[in-house]
C-alpha cells in the first residue's frame, strides 16, 4: 500500500511540474513523500492577485482512495478557511464520500487557488471575514493586503517602532534661568521686545536673587516680623478706604430737592436693607482687624529683642 502511494505521488509531482500552473508551487519535505509544503497566489484580476500563502499538505498512506489533509500555515482572512486551524472549506476535502480517486495533487492545488480567489458566503466557517466582505469589501481589501504582508516587512516596521518606543530621554534637573532662556530660543511665539525680560540675562541678578533667598531662609523671624507690620499697615489703609467710600456713598444717596419723588416703596427698602448690610460688613471688619493687630501684639512681645538687633 505504502509502495502504490509513493508511486502515485511521484506521478503527481511530474504532473505539476510539467503544467508549471502560474502561482502554484509545491515540494515534498519528507524522503517518503507523505508531507509536502506548497504555496498558492491569488488569481489576477481578484483582490487576492499578488497575495502568497504558505500551506502544508499530509497524504495518509491510503492515498489516493482518501483525500490529502490540507492546512493553511499563513492563515488569510478568508470566509472559508477556519481562522484556529487553518483548514479549508471544501467539500471533498472535508468530506472524503465525496474525494474522487481521479483527483490528484494538481487538483487539490487548482481547487485552493480558485477557493481563495472566489469565497463561497453560504456556509462559511469564518464568519467575521464573512460579514465584512459582504458590508464593506473596501475595508476587507485592507484587511488581507495587511495581514498578508511579508514577514520581513512586518519585522522591520516592528523594529523600527520599538526603536522609537525606546529613546532616553534626559531627566535631569533644569534651572529655571536655563529654562527660560531656552524656553526663549524655542518658543513658537516670540514676545517683543518691549516686553523682554532681561534680568535673566544679568548675572549680577541672579547673584542677588540667590543672595536673598539665603537670606530669607537665614532671618525667618525677621522676615515674618515685617511681613505681619506690612499686613497690619494694609488692613489699617483699607478700612480707611473703605470708610471714606462708605461716607460717600451715604452723602450721594441722600436726595436733592430737585430730585424726583417717584421712587417706590420697594426701592427704599432695598436701600435701607443694603445699608444694614454694609454696617454689618463693616462691624465685622472691626472686629477682625482688631484681632489681628491683639495677635500682632502679643506675637511682638514675644520676640527676643538680641535677636532683632
Amino acid at each position: 500500500m505504502y509502495c502504490g502511494t509513493y508511486i502515485l505521488l511521484e506521478r503527481d509531482f511530474r504532473e505539476l511540474r510539467q503544467n508549471n500552473f502560474v502561482g502554484i508551487s509545491a515540494s515534498p519535505v519528507s524522503d517518503n513523500m507523505l508531507k509536502w509544503e506548497a504555496e498558492i497566489e491569488g488569481l489576477q484580476d481578484s483582490m487576492w492577485q499578488g497575495l502568497r500563502f504558505q500551506l502544508v499538505l499530509t497524504f495518509p498512506s491510503e492515498y489516493n482512495h482518501v483525500p490529502p489533509v490540507v492546512k493553511f500555515t499563513s492563515i488569510p482572512f478568508h470566509p472559508n478557511v477556519d481562522p484556529n486551524t487553518g483548514r479549508p472549506s471544501i467539500d471533498f476535502l472535508d468530506n472524503p464520500a465525496k474525494w474522487n480517486p481521479s483527483y490528484t495533487l494538481s487538483s487539490v492545488l487548482l481547487a485552493l487557488q480558485v477557493m481563495l480567489s472566489n469565497p463561497m458566503l453560504e456556509n462559511p466557517v469564518n464568519l467575521e471575514a464573512s460579514q465584512t466582505l459582504v458590508k464593506n469589501e473596501y475595508l476587507y481589501r485592507k484587511i488581507i493586503h495587511t495581514l498578508s504582508q511579508e514577514p520581513g516587512q512586518v519585522e522591520d516596521k516592528s523594529q523600527e517602532s520599538s526603536t522609537k518606543s525606546y529613546i532616553l530621554r534626559n531627566k535631569e534637573p533644569v534651572t529655571f534661568s536655563d529654562y527660560y532662556k531656552a524656553w526663549s530660543e524655542i518658543a513658537t511665539s516670540k514676545t517683543t521686545e518691549q516686553y523682554r525680560n532681561s534680568l535673566f540675562e544679568d548675572p549680577n541678578f541672579i547673584g542677588k536673587y540667590y543672595r536673598w533667598r539665603k537670606m530669607d531662609l537665614q532671618c525667618y523671624k525677621e522676615w515674618k516680623l515685617k511681613f505681619a507690620t506690612t499686613k497690619c499697615r494694609l488692613a489699617r489703609e483699607n478700612r480707611m478706604t473703605h470708610e471714606v467710600n462708605y461716607r460717600a456713598e451715604s452723602i450721594s444717596a441722600c436726595p436733592s430737592l430737585n430730585s424726583s419723588t417717584s421712587e417706590s416703596a420697594s426701592d427704599i427698602k432695598s436701600s435701607e436693607a443694603g445699608e444694614q448690610e454694609t454696617e454689618d460688613d463693616l462691624e465685622d471688619f472691626d472686629e477682625t482687624w482688631e484681632e489681628e493687630v491683639q495677635n500682632l501684639v502679643d506675637w511682638s512681645a514675644a520676640l527676643d529683642a538680641g535677636s532683632l538687633d
